[in-house]
C-alpha cells in the first residue's frame, strides 16, 4: 500500500528519472574509483603524485558515491511509498531496498574510512606510504570491497529490470 495519494503518471516517471540517474551517477563513480585503485601505478615520481592520487580517489567517494547513493536510497524509498511497488509487497523490491541499505551502510562503515585512510596514510609518509602494510591493506580492501559493491549493485539494476520474484506473502 501506497500512503497518502499516489504518485501521477508524470510524477512517477520524473521521480523514476531522477532515481536512474542517481543510480547512474553511483554505478559511474564506484568503477571510475575501483579503475584509479585497480590501475594505480607501481611507483610514482613524486610524494605530492601519490597523495593527489589518493585524492582524487577520496574525491570520487565523498562527493560522487556518497551522494549519488544516499540519492538512490532515497529516491528508491519514495517511489516504493508512492507506487503501487510498495516496500515488501515484492520479494524483488524487497531484495533491492536491503542490498541498497547493506551498500550504504558497508561503505559509510568501512569503504569510506579505508579510503580516506589510504589518502592520510600518503599524506603523512608520502612514497613510503606504498611500503606501508596498513596503506596496503586498507587499499586492497578497498579495491576488493570496491568491486563487491559494483557487482552486487549490477544485480540490484538487472532485479530491477526483469523483477524476477513475486509478491510476498500471495
Amino acid at each position: 500500500m501506497t500512503a497518502g495519494k499516489p504518485l501521477t503518471p508524470v510524477g512517477r516517471k520524473w521521480a523514476l528519472s531522477l532515481h536512474l540517474i542517481f543510480v547512474g551517477l553511483w554505478f559511474g563513480a564506484a568503477i571510475a574509483m575501483v579503475l584509479l585503485i585497480a590501475l594505480r601505478p607501481s611507483s610514482f615520481e613524486s610524494p605530492e603524485s601519490l597523495i593527489v592520487h589518493c585524492n582524487c580517489v577520496k574525491l570520487i567517494d565523498d562527493y560522487l558515491i556518497i551522494g549519488s547513493a544516499g540519492g538512490s536510497l532515497v529516491s528508491g524509498l519514495f517511489l516504493s511509498w508512492k507506487t503501487k511497488w510498495g516496500f515488501f509487497r515484492w520479494y524483488w523490491v524487497a531484495f533491492k531496498i536491503i542490498a541498497t541499505l547493506m551498500m550504504v551502510c558497508f561503505g559509510a562503515a568501512f569503504l569510506g574510512p579505508w579510503i580516506n585512510r589510504t589518502a592520510e596514510i600518503a599524506a603523512d609518509l608520502g612514497l613510503q606510504a606504498l611500503d606501508s602494510p596498513e596503506y596496503q591493506a586498507a587499499n586492497s580492501r578497498a579495491l576488493i570491497f570496491g568491486s563487491m559493491q559494483i557487482g552486487l549493485l549490477t544485480a540490484v539494476v538487472v532485479i530491477s529490470v526483469f523483477k524476477p520474484w513475486g509478491k510476498i506473502g500471495k
